[in-house]
């Protein structure tokens, strides 16, 4: 993290899903990201985890 509290990347790694805002987490993640956001979401998989 730089001085300006900003970076080169944000990296979003199958996280999107868990934001309960997502437009507020792409803007913040816009925000502090001095040259690109990168998500990585997959939107294929449709099964759901069962925990014990």
């Amino acid at each position: 993290m730089a001085k300006d509290n900003s970076c080169d990347i944000v990296y979003l790694g199958y996280v999107l899903h868990e934001s309960g805002d997502i437009d507020n987490a792409l803007s913040e993640s816009k925000r502090v990201a001095k040259q690109k956001v990168c998500i990585l979401n997959d939107h294929t998989s449709r099964k759901k985890t069962v925990h014990p």
